[in-house]
């Protein structure tokens, strides 16, 4: 039955080990808590700057609406009049830096006037869908990103159509923006080098990427993590991976009366870096208790269990006959008083017993 009872020293280092885990558990659920409070913080500030980014595309595109809603009821446009038109839509992208391009299409699609001169000749869009778009509703339309044939840059196409007096359209008056330098004009860039702003179209096309346009504006997102969950539409916030790789906690959203949409990346390792930091020093802290606690619990027992060893022996050699051994004092107070009063014992046994004799 003895076999089976812990040890002294087992005992109290066990017990040690029992009082510390309540405090091992509320660090658990502290550092589970942070790094939600940082998860939360986080999605929240990414979605807030995509719906930022967001709202201001929009206004860029309603202001645009209405310039083209402008220059539509010009005389010289809706006339399709090349040597009226010219100079009409040349000052028109003067006022707007963020603009490729800005032309007028009959409704075959050949370009009639255009501010960017057609080096080879009259281009047609008949086959862009966008002016098919607009020439089918007769309403502003917001095109994807695609390949200028006037210009050669990435442009996306914003059309209005054209009315003559009996109200027929007639063409199409167009702006097709730079997606290049439209993001450092109309998007704010990123506080943090790390953070990224992306602008895809309704077909999952990069219209701008903040940082580096260039490197990212007409790549495809449909083969990332974030691909799929912003061209699923609404708005709402993930943590996967982005263009480059990287894995981030975005936001997204949809630009307002477009199909375009907005995700904004914010570094996970950064969101986290302040948590991890704090958790550190909050294990080493940890640690450093628990080792002391241990130190103290083994040092403890051994000041208990070496005193009780001893007079468990003395007891022993006492059961044979040999009252002359001796228990030193050492330990607690209570051991040390202990082994003075079996001494004591011991010494009134061996007198006792020599008496006897």
């Amino acid at each position: 039955m003895s076999g089976r009872r812990l040890s002294i020293r087992t005992s109290v280092v066990v017990g040690v080990l029992l009082i510390a885990a309540p405090f091992l558990g509320l660090l658990t659920y502290q550092a589970y808590d942070r790094v939600d409070s940082a998860r939360q913080a986080t999605n929240s500030l990414a979605l807030g700057r995509a719906s930022t980014v967001a709202a201001d595309v929009a206004r860029f595109v309603d202001g645009t609406r209405v310039e083209l809603a402008a220059l539509a009821h010009r005389p010289s446009i809706v006339a399709l009049d090349p040597a009226g038109c010219d100079h009409v839509v040349a000052d028109a992208t003067a006022f707007e830096p963020a603009y490729a391009n800005l032309y007028l299409a009959d409704r075959s699609g050949r370009v009639v006037c255009s501010a960017e001169s057609q080096l080879d000749g009259p281009v047609s869009i008949v086959d862009r869908p966008y002016f098919q778009r607009t020439m089918a509703t007769d309403a502003f339309t917001v095109g994807n990103a695609q390949l200028g044939r006037i210009t050669g840059r990435w442009v996306a196409a914003l059309a209005m159509p054209v009315h003559d007096s009996a109200g027929r359209v007639v063409g199409v008056v167009a702006a097709t923006v730079d997606l290049v330098t439209f993001g450092s004009i109309v998007v704010e860039r990123p506080t943090s080098p790390s953070s990224v702003t992306t602008v895809v179209d309704g077909a999952g096309i990069v219209l701008t990427r903040l940082p580096d346009a260039a490197s990212w504006t007409g790549k495809s997102v449909g083969g990332t993590g974030i691909g799929p969950i912003v061209m699923a539409g609404g708005q709402g916030t993930a943590q996967t991976t982005g263009l480059d790789g990287s894995e981030r906690m975005y936001g997204y959203t949809t630009v307002p009366n477009t199909d375009w949409h907005v995700y904004a990346g914010l570094s996970t390792a950064e969101a986290f870096a302040h948590v991890r930091e704090n958790f550190a020093r909050a294990v080493l802290l940890i640690l450093l208790a628990l080792l002391l606690a241990f130190a103290l619990a083994v040092q403890a027992s051994r000041m208990i269990a070496r005193p009780v060893r001893a007079l468990a022996d003395a007891a022993q050699a006492a059961s044979r006959g040999d009252f002359a051994t001796r228990v030193q004092a050492s330990g607690f107070a209570e051991t040390a008083e202990l082994a003075d009063r079996f001494n004591a014992m011991l010494e009134l046994r061996g007198t006792a017993d020599a008496a006897m004799r």
